[in-house]
C-alpha cells in the first residue's frame, strides 16, 4: 500500500483532492490498519510546485502538515525533520504528520521554497521528539 505522496505532491495539479470521485475501499485490503490509514490519506491535498510564489509554497507547507495530521493511533504518526535551518527559522525543528506523508514529500516543498528566504539557520535546540496521537491528531512530545 502507498504510505507516502512524495513524488505525486510535485506531479499532481493544485486542488486536485476529487472528493466527489467516491472509491471504494480495496476489496484486497486484510488489515484494518491499512484500511484506517488509506482513509487518513484521502483527504489530503496534491499541489503542482511549478510556478508557485512564496506565499504559495508557505500556504502549501503548512495545508500538507494540516492535512496530515489525522490519525487513530499512535502507529499513524511520525516526526518530520521541517528543515527549520533551510526556512529561516520558520516553524519548530520537527513537525509531526502522519504516514501518509513522508520526508521527501515535505522537502520536495522545501527545495522549492527555501529561496524566499535570504536568513537561514534554526534559532530552535532541537531535541528529540516522539510522535503521537493525541485526540485525533499527530502531535510530538
Amino acid at each position: 500500500m502507498l504510505r507516502w505522496l512524495g513524488p505525486l505532491l510535485v506531479l499532481a495539479a493544485c486542488g486536485g483532492d476529487d472528493k466527489d470521485d467516491p472509491t471504494p475501499p480495496d476489496p484486497g485490503a486484510t488489515d484494518l490498519e491499512d484500511t484506517a490509514i488509506a482513509g487518513l490519506c484521502d483527504g489530503i491535498r496534491t499541489y503542482d510546485l511549478d510556478g508557485l510564489g512564496c506565499d504559495q509554497l508557505q500556504s502549501a507547507y503548512f495545508q500538507l502538515l494540516d492535512d496530515a495530521s489525522a490519525c487513530s493511533g499512535d502507529g499513524d504518526c511520525l516526526s518530520l525533520d521541517s528543515r527549520c535551518a533551510q526556512l529561516g527559522g520558520i516553524g519548530a525543528c520537527s513537525m509531526p504528520a502522519n504516514t501518509c506523508v513522508d520526508q521527501a514529500g515535505l522537502d520536495a516543498i522545501v527545495s522549492r521554497w527555501s529561496p524566499c528566504f535570504s536568513a537561514v539557520g534554526c534559532p530552535y535546540d532541537c531535541g528529540p521528539s516522539t510522535p503521537a496521537c493525541v485526540g485525533g491528531r499527530c502531535v510530538l512530545q
